[in-house]
């Protein structure tokens, strides 16, 4: 793709045409993104380091650098199915991309929550 500036030259009496390359947009990856993203996530067995890959939906396949909030829905239970009143800290810019984000908790547990997550600092 090529993309032309139009530049003023002070000393001259005309315009003059510059020619840049850029690469190419991947209008693929612009699809279904958002920023920031919020979306469910599901442990079906208890984990103690819940890992969401995000590059999917950022922009670009972009890092996830914040996390915003961890907000669990309904009960979270351990291996014995006890209710557990338990909240994760989160880790960012994990595995292939930088555009994971890890779940840290406690003691394992299963359950769902929403998590929202940001490739920018607001």
């Amino acid at each position: 793709m090529f993309l032309t500036r139009l530049t003023w030259n002070p000393s001259a009496t005309h315009l003059s045409n510059q020619y840049f390359t850029f690469c190419e947009v991947r209008f693929r990856a612009l699809r279904d993104t958002q920023n920031p993203v919020t979306l469910a996530v599901t442990e079906n067995s208890p984990q103690q380091v819940w890992e969401v890959d995000l590059r999917d939906w950022l922009p670009f396949e972009g890092q996830a650098r914040v996390a915003a909030s961890a907000l669990p829905e309904g009960l979270l239970r351990n291996s014995g199915n006890v209710v557990q009143y338990v909240t994760p800290y989160a880790t960012t810019r994990h595995r292939v991309g930088r555009g994971s984000i890890r779940l840290n908790w406690p003691q394992p547990v299963r359950g769902t929550l929403q998590l929202t997550a940001r490739c920018d600092t607001p």
